[in-house]
């Protein structure tokens, strides 16, 4: 379904009946949520703009308010609010009619006039035929854009931070997926589940910064209901290889201040949502692994390790360098949060993503699997068995969602 606001701003309702009839005439497409709303005066008009509007109709010569008389240039004034007002929203096109009766030189000022401001005048009786040819073709113009861009919509956003965690979740998955060649920037794949469309991409970069700047552009170009950010972490305590850890608490564990040779942490944190916190928790219950999988995967001596792992919620602490040191494992712990669970680089630039992107219906859930023990013991052992599990959860979690 493709919506397309409309609003006429005209002190005369015989237009506003006429515009209508013309668009109820139209054959437009059956897909297509048209929405016109009708403002009499200048003041009601800029009461209107709290509204992201396509398209405006604008009359040249309206009232300053509802019930008083109609004045020359209004609609000139009302242009240059839009542009000079920062807090309401620029419509995609502005036409600005007149059905002034004037000699063919004043008509001309006003038009150039307009053409300054990027806006096309035209003579409603004159033109009209023109003109209505015009914006029928407009609203069909700004269907086809958002069937478009809705066209690369999706329900779910899988990420990981590096290519091989992403060829490991296309391995492991169940799912059968597309590639979308739209975008040459990124490997997308897509998958339907139940109709809800997933997909799975890599930003191929580490780092808390690269997260957060990527999951903000992947937001505005796919609008997501979910974000699942997933992946490889090293443990800090109370973690086995390949357990699933559920950050409910990220931090930058670099933040602070120096104070000579002295270092002062100083850690922001963000939080899991509540509401979602406890409704992951219900799904977990439910959760059992596959069997059949026990042999597949082989530990530091070749054997075969044994598929137990569980899934914790818990504070995962993020910075920007790979932690191979028990001392620097057991001091974050110590001095920043007794209870962190795992370490890694991204999860906290994923949850300040969401937080500056303030969407209210965007879920962001970050998974990760222990591959390591955050010390000098780091191999790539286990680095396939964890990416198992955190591929295992993440679908889990997709089929259980509403």
């Amino acid at each position: 379904m493709s919506n397309v606001n409309i609003l006429i701003v005209d002190d005369k309702l015989e237009k506003y009946e006429k515009i209508h009839s013309l668009v109820d005439s139209s054959n437009l497409s059956s897909s297509l949520l048209l929405k016109i709303d009708y403002a009499t005066s200048l003041d009601q008009f800029r009461r209107n703009l709290i509204i992201k509007y396509d398209i405006v109709i604008l009359d040249l010569c309206i009232p300053a308010k509802t019930n008083s008389k109609a004045e020359p240039e209004l609609g000139l004034s009302a242009i240059d609010f839009i542009y000079e007002d920062d807090n309401e929203f620029i419509p995609e096109e502005i036409f600005l009619l007149t059905s002034l009766d004037a000699d063919n030189e004043t008509i001309l000022s006003y038009k150039i006039r307009s053409a300054k401001k990027g806006v096309k005048l035209w003579h409603y009786s004159n033109d009209f035929e023109e003109w209505s040819e015009y914006f029928i073709g407009k609203i069909k113009y700004l269907e086809n854009s958002i069937n478009i861009f809705n066209k690369n919509k999706c329900d779910i956003l899988i990420i990981t931070a590096l290519n091989e965690e992403y060829e490991y979740f296309r391995k492991f998955s169940n799912y059968e997926w597309s590639t979308i060649n739209n975008f040459t920037d990124f490997n997308i794949l897509s998958s339907d589940i139940n109709g809800k469309i997933v997909y799975l991409m890599t930003i191929d970069e580490k780092g808390m910064h690269s997260a957060a700047a990527f999951c903000t552009h992947l937001y505005h170009l796919f609008s997501p209901k979910y974000i699942f950010f997933t992946g490889l972490c090293g443990a800090v305590s109370n973690c086995t290889f390949g357990d699933v850890i559920i950050a409910d608490i990220c931090w930058d564990y670099n933040s602070g201040k120096f104070f000579d040779d002295v270092f002062i942490e100083a850690p922001n944190q963000c939080k899991l949502n509540r509401n979602l916190k406890t409704q992951l928790r219900k799904y977990i219950s439910k959760y059992s692994h596959d069997s059949n999988i026990e042999g597949q995967f082989l530990d530091n001596d070749k054997k075969p390790i044994k598929i137990d792992f569980e899934i914790k919620f818990g504070p995962i602490a993020s910075g920007g360098a790979v932690i191979s040191s028990q001392t620097v494992r057991d001091n974050i712990k110590l001095l920043q949060h007794k209870d962190t669970l795992a370490l890694d680089m991204e999860s906290y630039g994923v949850f300040k993503a969401a937080e500056i992107i303030n969407d209210s219906e965007l879920k962001i859930i970050i998974l990760k699997s222990v591959s390591d023990l955050s010390d000098n013991t780091k191999s790539e052992s286990y680095r396939a068995y964890a990416s198992y599990t955190f591929t295992n959860i993440t679908e889990f979690f997709i089929s259980n969602l509403n």
